[in-house]
């Protein structure tokens, strides 16, 4: 009886406390707002970021687009629009050079779109679609932007399409979709190869004046478990294609970012 006892009053105790009006509950977790992929305008009087918000009756978690203005200020806040709002997420917001678009990606339409939205308002237009998809776009020079992607399905993923084979087979390295370096032509819509990689890209900055491009690769699919082997780094010459291994030894460089001359990293 006294056991009994304590124990309702030591649950007791346990309910009160995870009832208290000043503590977190699973749904404040879940509906926590997010900051994220903040990006400067070429003048710097805009940044473009996301906020990632919990949508309950779909059960998932979407981004949407907002823009803050740093040249207009009221009662000490700079103004802020909201860009984008639906059941999809919407990310990796960068500006064109003319600081007048925001490029972005997006879930909408299975996520191999670019799309593009004016400052001025309006609706999102698409700007192309990429077959084996898009990630990372970062610009190269005024009308070409870099992405990573991979070469499409090897014969191996094709055979296992037609037999409706869908095993899993985890950490398949000898069958890894390989993530490279491709350059998109805005006007011309049309996409070209960088780099040929033998492991899959994880980090890349390209120079200020578009000639130089560092990378890093992941050596291994078990490298998120034990740091091993640790990840290679190359710097490659955009114009000539030649490319040479760098940093040998560094064992987690990444977050490249070029110096404004272009003389280093």
């Amino acid at each position: 009886m006294l056991f009994c006892g304590l124990l309702f009053w030591f649950g007791s105790g346990l309910w009160a406390q995870d009832t208290a009006p000043d503590r977190w509950t699973p749904e404040d977790i879940i509906h926590t707002e997010t900051f994220r992929n903040a990006q400067f305008s070429p003048d710097k009087k805009m940044v473009v970021w996301t906020k990632r918000r919990g949508v309950k009756k779909s059960d998932k978690f979407v981004s949407d687009l907002w823009l803050t203005r740093l040249d207009i200020e009221k009662d000490g806040q700079f103004k802020t629009i909201r860009l984008t709002q639906s059941d999809e997420s919407d990310y990796s917001p960068f500006f064109s050079k003319d600081g007048e678009t925001i490029y972005f990606l997006s879930s909408r339409e299975k996520g191999k779109k670019l799309w593009a939205l004016s400052i001025y308002g309006g609706e999102p237009a698409e700007v192309s679609e990429f077959k084996n998809g898009i990630s990372s776009p970062k610009w190269l020079n005024d009308s070409t932007l870099l992405y990573t992607s991979n070469d499409g399905k090897t014969w191996y993923e094709q055979d296992l399409k037609e037999k409706k084979d869908n095993t899993v087979v985890v950490e398949d390295e000898d069958h890894w979709t390989i993530r490279k370096l491709y350059a998109f032509d805005v006007k011309s819509k049309k996409s070209r190869r960088i780099t040929n990689n033998a492991f899959p890209v994880s980090d890349y900055s390209v120079s200020k004046d578009g000639r130089f491009v560092v990378f890093s690769t992941t050596q291994s699919l078990h490298y998120p478990s034990d740091a091993q082997p640790k990840p290679k780094i190359y710097l490659q010459n955009i114009e000539t294609g030649e490319t040479v291994e760098i940093l040998a030894g560094i064992h987690a460089a990444g977050n490249f970012e070029f110096t404004a001359d272009h003389t280093g990293f």
